[in-house]
Parts: structure tokens; C-alpha cells; sequence
């Protein structure tokens, strides 16, 4: 990307913090501009999960897509409160068990289909509305403000029963929560940019708004953050 734009002077890295990437990553990017160390950041969130998918697997083949989303961040953004969180003890619930140094791709493991993504799926649903609800709010208290007070929630889009238990527990109306998975599936980290993009683009987020957005990922790896919207820029 940055060849593309031939943006020279700008520095470049990828995060990778599964579905939560996004929200790491805008996290990372306020505090580099609090620093004054850039002045600018392009963040994109991009998944091409399709590639991992085991279209053997009914149950997780079904689920997933490809998307990619980007913000432009500037100073004096709308950042008013974060939250991240991680849990390794549970890395095996959502993974691709092969394709590292310790579990090499070879043929035992193609043969076992461990170089695809597996799924731990009730474990997974519990643990995703708890810690994405959970991040929400102590983001919000951070901020200063409860989850009620918010007049988007734009969770990172894993499944609607996901969706539905993440606001029965935090007590926001599911009509505040945008959605989009209907029409690609779980993105990974570029579902809440891809969200973001829509509502911005069909003249749903007014400068002003105060925003939640919340995911949760593989690894166990979550996050939350509260914006206070600008047009052109999160």
C-alpha cells in the first residue's frame, strides 16, 4: 500500500491481532499522534480469511469472508476512550493449529486439516459477547459516558446471535448496533472499518456522534474504544 501511494516518508507496519486488529491498531495510531511522532496515520484492516476456511467445516466455512476498510487519523482526534484486552490461555479455542515453527505445515497436518481454522464454537460465543460487552463498558467509563449514551455501536460483525448477547449484557438497544455481516460475513479486523465506511457514506454518522466500537478475536485478544466522530476522519 504504501508503494501504491508512493508515500515515501511514511512509515509502514503490519499488527496482527486477528478480529481485533482494528481496534489495536487505532489505538496504537492515538497514542503515536499524542506523541507527535507522526502527524498522519492510514489504518487500514484487512482479512482475506477465505484462504484459511476448510470448506469441509459446515460450521465455520460458512462464516467467514474477505474485506479490507481504512480510517485516516489526524491530531486532536476523536479518540475519548480505549480498552484492550488478551487471554492466551484460550488461543486454542478459535486457531490455525499449523504453519508455525512448532506445528510446521506437512503432510500429517494437511491430512488432519490443521493448517485451516477450527472453531471452538459455544466456547467461543461465550467468551466474545462477555469480553466484547465487558470492553465496551470500561471504555465508556473511561470516557467518561455509558454504553446508553452511544448512538452507534459498531461491533466487530462475527454473527447476529453474538451481536444480540453483546447488547442484552451491556443494555443497548440492538437498533443502535450496525450490521452488515448478512452481506460479508465475519471480515475479521476489516469489519468495523467496512461498517465505519457504510454509515459514513450513507450520511448515518453526523460530526459529533459518540461512537462505540468493540470486537474480539482469536488468541484470546479483545478491544473497545470510544470516538467522538469528525467527517473525513475517526
Amino acid at each position: 500500500v504504501q508503494a501504491a501511494l508512493e508515500a515515501r516518508r511514511a512509515a509502514a507496519f503490519d499488527l496482527n491481532a486477528a478480529c481485533s486488529g482494528f481496534i489495536y491498531g487505532l489505538t496504537l495510531a492515538d497514542h503515536a499522534l499524542a506523541t507527535g511522532a507522526v502527524s498522519r496515520v492510514l489504518l487500514i484492516g484487512a482479512d482475506a480469511l477465505t484462504r484459511h476456511v476448510d470448506w469441509e467445516d459446515r460450521t465455520t466455512a460458512i462464516l467467514f469472508g474477505d474485506g479490507a476498510g481504512a480510517v485516516v487519523l489526524g491530531r486532536g482526534g476523536g479518540l475519548v476512550g480505549a480498552h484492550l484486552g488478551a487471554d492466551g490461555r484460550r488461543a486454542g479455542d478459535l486457531c490455525i493449529a499449523a504453519g508455525g515453527s512448532r506445528h510446521p505445515v506437512d503432510e500429517e497436518a494437511i491430512a488432519a486439516r490443521l493448517h485451516k481454522i477450527a472453531m471452538n464454537g459455544p466456547e467461543v460465543f461465550r467468551a466474545a459477547v462477555e469480553a466484547m460487552a465487558d470492553a465496551l463498558a470500561a471504555a465508556s467509563e473511561r470516557a467518561g459516558v455509558r454504553p446508553t449514551d452511544l448512538r452507534w455501536v459498531f461491533a466487530h460483525q462475527a454473527n447476529a446471535r453474538i451481536l444480540r448477547g453483546v447488547a442484552e449484557r451491556l443494555g443497548v438497544t440492538l437498533a443502535a448496533f450496525r450490521m452488515n455481516l448478512e452481506r460479508y460475513g465475519n471480515t475479521g479486523a476489516a469489519s468495523i472499518p467496512i461498517a465505519l465506511a457504510e454509515a459514513d457514506t450513507a450520511g448515518h454518522l453526523v460530526p459529533g456522534d459518540l461512537i462505540g466500537l468493540t470486537a474480539a478475536g482469536a488468541g484470546l485478544t479483545w478491544g473497545a474504544a470510544i470516538l467522538r466522530w469528525s467527517r473525513g476522519a475517526a
